[in-house]
């Protein structure tokens, strides 16, 4: 006769209690995921295409429910900073060699668009489908942006000519349809100072943060002696998405200075910068 197997009831409870346990480990492991995904949803998300005959900037933005998309033809020629020079885009994929510290510097010198993602593909319609941007988007926004992106107003524009003969439209594309929802949110009142020898650097530098969504108070010349490049920053400043923004852009030494007013910040560039940048290869062409 074989015998029963018999099971405490205080084990019994244990299995029970650390079930109850772990399934509610993996729900507050789903919440904060989820949480974590929705907080990004309404974020502008920017793209960087790459292709040999083309650039294209996508900004996707959930809060106005557009996806704004700018291509430059393969023909017009862009400054590469670091070293490069100008090229046409149609020939640079070689010097980019899929560098994502090159093309980032590239999309912001010559538009002041900073991408969450760069993508080389001849396939221009790439990133609709990269599976990468779920690690971008969170799951939750990646379903909800693959199930609603067909009923987003998509905006195209082109650029084909000179990026100097086409300055006036990038004055207006720019700042309206590719800044970043979350600098324009945080309204950091920005100073550009030049600290070198070169004509010109403030405003350049300036007119790619304005495009980008920055507030530019002033773009001037300094005699201030600054190394390679420097950010000073008032009273809570450094916390918010724009000076953190700045940050990735430029990797600048940052100063807390108790002058300035929250919300403020001063971002200088010595000879260093300059030379670091090859910004003589920049007016060249200009």
């Amino acid at each position: 006769m074989r015998r029963s197997k018999f099971v405490k009831p205080e084990k019994n409870l244990q299995r029970k209690l650390l079930l109850v346990l772990a399934i509610l480990l993996v729900l507050a492991v789903f919440v904060f995921y989820v949480r974590s995904d929705l907080k990004k949803g309404n974020n502008d998300y920017k793209i960087a295409l790459v292709s040999n005959n083309k650039l294209e900037m996508i900004s996707i933005s959930p809060e106005r429910k557009m996806i704004n998309v700018l291509r430059v033809d393969g023909n017009v020629p862009v400054w590469i900073p670091n070293g490069p020079g100008w090229y046409r885009i149609n020939q640079m994929e070689k010097i980019l060699n899929r560098n994502s510290k090159n093309t980032k510097d590239l999309f912001f010198y010559n538009f002041g668009f900073v991408p969450d993602r760069e993508i080389f593909s001849e396939n221009e319609n790439a990133w609709k489908n990269a599976s990468e941007l779920i690690g971008d988007l969170g799951l939750v926004n990646w379903i909800s942006f693959k199930f609603n992106q067909d009923s987003m107003l998509l905006k195209d524009e082109e650029i084909k000519d000179d990026l100097n003969k086409s300055a006036t439209v990038l004055d207006e594309l720019m700042p309206r349809d590719f800044s970043d929802n979350r600098v324009l949110n945080d309204d950091l009142s920005l100073s550009v100072f030049n600290a070198t020898g070169e004509s010109g650097l403030a405003n350049f530098i300036g007119k790619r943060l304005e495009w980008a969504g920055y507030s530019i108070v002033s773009s001037d010349s300094t005699s201030d002696k600054i190394d390679g490049c420097a950010i000073n920053y008032g009273p809570k400043s450094d916390l918010n998405y724009a000076f953190k923004l700045l940050d990735k852009v430029f990797d600048c030494k940052k100063n807390y200075d108790d002058n300035l007013n929250e919300n403020e910040a001063e971002l200088y560039f010595g000879e260093n910068y300059v030379s670091m940048v090859k910004y003589s290869s920049y007016q060249q062409n200009n």
